[in-house]
């Protein structure tokens, strides 16, 4: 049987990455994960009808070739795509699905195959709430004064786990809306966080005043002045 090491070689090796991707990131993505093993057994069985045919039967080398660039696609988009992920995140941790940005990105990367779409909206979805329950983890179950950071050391601590590389955590408007959250639960973890966290954001874009987000910022100074001193007074 032509190829049939090379066929388990490379699907193990898919399964070890998947593993590793999702022991490192937290990834679960079952429904991407059939669907690309079923490309690599598509594949496979193809070679092995043409096997049985020596007139029609590909080279090995032919073989091994279509097989690892399979391969190096399925990984290089599952990375891709994490990556871009991670970036929505960071500017809105609430995932859009009907967002034209995301629908065209997606399918820049998986056509226009409604299956994979879909897949690719489930692995999505999964991420964003996996981002978030690490995010609030950070929030409320650190042994970090979180209070005592500035504006840009919070964003830094919050965001840099999700920021894309060669992109910087600090954003102004994450940093103020996030600490002026906060400030409003008094760093209490309240039973309905992120819904709440999200009726405060939208709330703040709301807010017709153009110098919004610099009131923010002097208030959320102000308020850090005043821990940072409290705090010195009672060492």
């Amino acid at each position: 049987m032509i190829g049939f090491g090379l066929f388990v070689a490379i699907t193990s090796l898919v399964n070890n990455e998947y593993s590793k991707t999702i022991t490192d990131d937290n990834v679960r993505c079952t429904k991407t994960k059939k669907a690309e093993m079923s490309r690599f057994q598509s594949i496979y069985d193809s070679q092995e009808t043409e096997a049985q045919h020596p007139r029609s039967c590909l080279a090995k080398s032919q073989i091994e070739s279509r097989l690892s660039l399979c391969l190096r696609n399925c990984l290089k988009t599952s990375k891709t795509y994490f990556q871009y992920l991670k970036g929505l995140f960071c500017s809105f941790p609430w995932l859009d699905i009907e967002n034209e940005d995301f629908k065209r990105e997606v399918k820049e990367l998986v056509g226009e195959n409604p299956c994979k779409f879909r897949s690719m909206c489930s692995f999505a979805s999964q991420k964003f709430t996996q981002m978030r329950n690490q995010l609030r983890r950070m929030l409320f179950h650190s042994t970090m004064d979180i209070q005592a950071l500035s504006l840009d050391g919070l964003c830094n601590y919050l965001y840099r786990p999700f920021t894309p590389p060669g992109e910087s955590p600090v954003d102004k408007k994450r940093r103020k809306m996030t600490r002026a959250f906060l400030s409003t639960k008094k760093f209490n973890e309240c039973e309905k966080f992120w819904a709440e966290f999200k009726e405060f954001y939208a709330s703040i874009k709301e807010d017709i005043r153009p110098n919004i987000w610099d009131l923010l910022q002097e208030k959320e100074e102000r308020r850090i002045k005043r821990y940072q001193d409290e705090q010195e007074r009672e060492k």
